[in-house]
């Protein structure tokens, strides 16, 4: 059987911009039965 070999190469990029315009912060509000580390599934 034929097999094929495909190189992936990645490179990481690291950037620092200053934002000059208002930003905006979002808060998500979550059902949950309150106990920490739960993820709020539904069986």
């Amino acid at each position: 059987m034929p097999v094929e070999r495909v190189r992936v190469g990645k490179e990481t990029v690291t950037e620092d911009e200053t934002v000059t315009e208002q930003v905006r912060k979002e808060q998500i509000d979550a059902d949950t039965d309150g106990t920490p580390g739960s993820t709020g599934e539904r069986r």
